[in-house]
């Protein structure tokens, strides 16, 4: 009858939950070949947040303040992964903003309000686009430290996100090695750098460069993956940031894609 070709339809046809749309999403991207992931950079928004402490009897003596410029994705796909990766970007700029204001809180202790209203205490951040395309993108951002001292401290971080999971990538999610094999790597090659000028570097740099491994930086670049530490890890402040590239072109066979990545 009728009524039991409904039951029977309502049987044969599961209820679809958010679940198994997003497990069908995500089944749909792994399943798309590397030449559907090839795509033109998509436009971004620069964006800024700030923020200061003043000091003084009526408040009016600035103390302390940061600025941080970071991007935004446009969104012109409308892909739930992009907006999931501007969150990313957004929260590691507040992260990075409230540990200014601890590190300068801290630094505060044990100076006077006298000593504070003379000097220059800031943290400026800007941000370069090292690789924008084929739905990955690395951001690389240059933090300028004044603390008061007779030059300031300038540090780089690094992020690489892929826009097509929506997720943070790690140095071994783009190559075919294990996590040891890709610190031994960065290991090697720092201490051939030091080894060509042993001067430019700390005594034990070596030793250090093996250690820190797991703590390097990286970032995409064009036919590269760039591996870096910032200054006074392996060398004096003078020696700046030390770094190296990985050639992704020369040794395509350690890559799970390739030509995604250059």
């Amino acid at each position: 009858s009728a009524d039991i070709q409904k039951i029977l339809a309502f049987i044969e046809e599961p209820e679809v939950t958010p679940e198994d749309v997003e497990n069908e999403n995500v089944g749909a991207v792994e399943e798309m070949t590397t030449a559907e992931k090839m795509h033109d950079a998509f436009e971004l928004e620069e964006k800024e947040v700030v923020d200061k402490l003043t000091t003084g009897e009526t408040g009016d003596v600035e103390a302390y303040h940061y600025s941080i410029k970071y991007p935004q994705i446009k969104n012109t796909e409308n892909l739930a992964t992009i907006d999931q990766v501007n969150q990313l970007i957004l929260e590691e700029v507040n992260q990075a903003g409230e540990q200014y204001m601890a590190d300068y809180a801290d630094a505060a202790k044990d100076i006077s309000e006298d000593v504070l209203a003379q000097s220059s205490y800031s943290n400026e951040r800007t941000y370069k686009v090292t690789f924008n395309k084929n739905y990955l993108i690395s951001i690389v951002y240059t933090d300028v430290h004044v603390t008061g001292g007779a030059y300031p401290n300038v540090t780089q971080t690094s992020y690489t996100y892929d826009l097509l999971t929506g997720k943070k990538l790690a140095a071994v999610d783009l190559m075919n090695m294990t996590e040891q094999e890709v610190n031994d790597m960065i290991s090697e090659s720092f201490t051939t750098i030091i080894n060509e000028e042993p001067d430019r570097f700390y005594e034990n740099a070596r030793e250090i460069a093996v250690e820190e491994a797991p703590n390097a930086g990286f970032y995409l670049q064009d036919g590269c993956l760039m591996f870096y530490f910032n200054e006074e890890v392996l060398a004096p402040h003078a020696g700046g940031i030390q770094e190296f590239g990985s050639d992704i072109s020369s040794i395509p066979e350690t890559y799970k894609e390739p030509e995604r990545l250059i």
